[in-house]
């Protein structure tokens, strides 16, 4: 423990020696201790060696009138973290009506400043924050957008960022999509999983490029070509769509004209010919076709 008054008082040469060693090791050591110095001065800084262990010490300025924590070291990792968002601990109030406590107390709002509090309870709609009584602030997403419902969850650490007329949720809660979701195509606060998008109604369910064979240079969701004869082959899908109701877009690499075959297309393939053109056009190879169709799965 190294703290001192920092008061040289009237005294022999010997003890005022030592006083001021005293002193000048308190300045060293940051007047590191376990409590904070018996006489502090507005700006000074200090390091108790026991908060929050005897490993990891937190530094503290002192403002007059709060010890104001500054940032916590780490003596067996060997590492300074800076204490940069406030952190209010577990939140009080409802869950769209939160309040908050800091310590030392916020005497006004800072534009810009960041906090860090757990909700205690998750919200359903749109939500105000109150820290230290200094007035109910909207919270707001991507801006000045309201808060959907279960943006905060209990028990989750929320950011908010105050940005001079409210508080912005830097990390809103999100759920993943489900199929039935994509399928709506209408929800703005979910995520997309990878595995998923193909369920959205403007994805191609499949794709192919193949040859007149039944060869496939590239694909998604296609097993495999068969080939019927001259200018006809049956794409066949990995995953079926729901029904024989969807859309299939053809090209070929020629001239020839690619469509349907006429028959009703099935769930879980289509048939496609390439024809000549003209009146009196026949059934002929294209030499490379592309084929994608879209709908539900």
């Amino acid at each position: 423990m190294s703290q001192h008054d920092m008061v040289i008082a009237n005294q022999t040469f010997p003890s005022f020696r030592a006083d001021v060693n005293d002193a000048l090791q308190a300045l060293a050591s940051t007047s590191k201790g376990n409590t904070r110095p018996p006489t502090v001065y507005a700006g000074q800084l200090w390091i108790d060696d026991n908060t929050p262990s005897s490993s990891l010490w937190t530094l503290y300025l002192y403002d007059g009138t709060h010890d104001v924590p500054v940032g916590l070291v780490d003596t067996t990792a060997g590492l300074f973290t800076p204490l940069q968002n406030p952190f209010a601990g577990t939140a009080g109030g409802s869950g769209n009506a939160v309040t908050l406590a800091l310590t030392p107390a916020r005497t006004a709002y800072l534009t810009g400043e960041f906090y860090t509090f757990i909700a205690a309870n998750a919200n359903t709609g749109a939500t105000t924050v109150n820290i230290d009584s200094l007035g109910a602030k909207n919270v707001t997403v991507r801006g000045s957008a309201t808060l959907p419902a279960g943006s905060i969850r209990s028990g989750m650490l929320c950011v908010i960022q105050y940005d001079g007329t409210r508080f912005q949720l830097l990390n809103p809660a999100l759920d993943a999509a489900t199929q039935s979701t994509m399928e709506a195509g209408s929800s703005t606060t979910t995520f997309v999983p990878p595995g998923l998008q193909q369920f959205h109604p403007s994805a191609a369910k499949f794709w192919v490029k193949h040859d007149d064979g039944t060869t496939i240079a590239a694909s998604y969701n296609v097993s495999s070509i068969t080939d019927n004869g001259t200018g006809d082959h049956t794409v066949n899908f990995s995953n079926a769509f729901s029904s024989a109701d969807y859309c299939v877009v053809a090209l070929s690499s020629t001239v020839t004209h690619p469509c349907q075959d006429g028959s009703a297309p099935a769930a879980g393939s289509v048939r496609i010919h390439t024809r000549t053109p003209g009146p009196s056009s026949v059934l002929a190879d294209a030499g490379r076709y592309y084929v994608a169709g879209f709908g539900d799965q």
